[in-house]
């Protein structure tokens, strides 16, 4: 295991990982943990400042974590070795090494670490990222602040890696009390998450209501006629003319998702409009799927029937019974 980002002591070493997950339950947020062995070699590591805490686990086997709501924090994840899939809400993220993501407060989220997974978790108050948003953008949304949900590389930003050593020296020298020099350091990392990541403040100063649907206008059309392609966010930027970041605004404020599942939506209207077709009693559901790039049948009629409310074999049978 790479050796991580915080160089303290370890709270945890070669430990029963559900004293690790009780640990964190009760300084970073509530959750349920499951593994595939009970082996005792999990490791913790641990700072924190105020109320922003900074946590690097690593279980030592495939384990699962399931959090009902991430109470009034953003957690940021970042990868230090092996893989992590996390699912909230609608969005879905698979990070490798050196990847992270933000996940919202108030959310059920659902975390699937590898047998070699470690990462580094900051915990990061939502009353946080609110001030610091008043102070650079002068308001905050309604629903809160929404960082793009897709992953980014950040685990070899040296900026990144030394705001993480900051704020384990700061949490040592005042053993982890917020005084006076340490609260600007606390809203400059809130800063620098507006900096790295996607984010729906500026869209919504930036852009108007004509200039967000003209935008899906181009959006759609390159979709519909590249729909059994595999079409990703960067070919959309690409095509739009627009960055990365901007492209996760215009997303986030003219439709409420990330670009990947709104280019997901489309590829299940356009099949549940096929299995409704007349022309549908000779193809196979496996073979429609395939065709628009669904190489998990399992995940795929999961995802349809939540958008339909049926499997894709009702829609036949419907189709085939009228």
């Amino acid at each position: 295991m790479n050796k991580g980002f915080l160089k303290s002591d370890p709270v945890f070493s070669n430990a029963d990982p559900f004293a690790v997950s009780a640990y964190i339950n009760r300084h970073i947020g509530k959750h349920d943990l499951s593994v595939t062995t009970n082996k005792g070699d999990a490791t913790l590591q641990h700072a924190t400042l105020g109320d922003v805490g900074v946590l690097q686990v690593h279980y030592g086997r495939q384990a699962t974590v399931q959090a009902p709501s991430l109470n009034k924090a953003y957690h940021l994840q970042t990868v230090i070795d092996g893989c992590c899939a996390i699912r909230y809400g609608e969005n879905e993220v698979v990070l490798g090494v050196g990847m992270a993501a933000m996940v919202p407060p108030n959310v059920e989220a659902e975390f699937n670490y590898s047998n070699d997974c470690a990462k580094l978790i900051v915990k990061i108050p939502e009353e946080l990222i609110h001030k610091c948003c008043l102070a650079t953008y002068g308001h905050v949304p309604k629903k809160g602040v929404r960082f793009g949900p897709e992953g980014l590389l950040l685990g070899d930003s040296q900026s990144f890696s030394r705001l993480i050593e900051l704020l384990e020296i700061e949490s040592k020298s005042t053993r982890g009390v917020v005084c006076a020099s340490s609260e600007p350091l606390r809203l400059f990392l809130a800063s620098k998450l507006f900096e790295w990541f996607p984010h729906d403040i500026e869209s919504q100063t930036r852009y108007g209501q004509r200039d967000i649907e003209n935008f899906f206008s181009v959006v759609d059309s390159y979709i519909d006629a590249h729909i059994y392609e595999d079409i990703t966010a960067d070919s959309l930027s690409t095509v739009c003319m627009v960055t990365r970041r901007t492209l996760y605004n215009l997303f986030s404020h003219g439709r409420g998702i990330a670009p990947t599942a709104y280019i997901k939506q489309k590829k299940l209207k356009k099949i549940n409009e096929i299995l409704q077709s007349s022309s549908i009693t000779n193809c196979s559901v496996t073979k429609v799927a395939l065709d628009f790039g669904f190489t998990h049948l399992g995940r795929f009629s999961a995802e349809y029937k939540q958008l339909f409310g049926e499997f894709p074999s009702d829609t036949i049978k419907k189709q085939l019974a009228s």
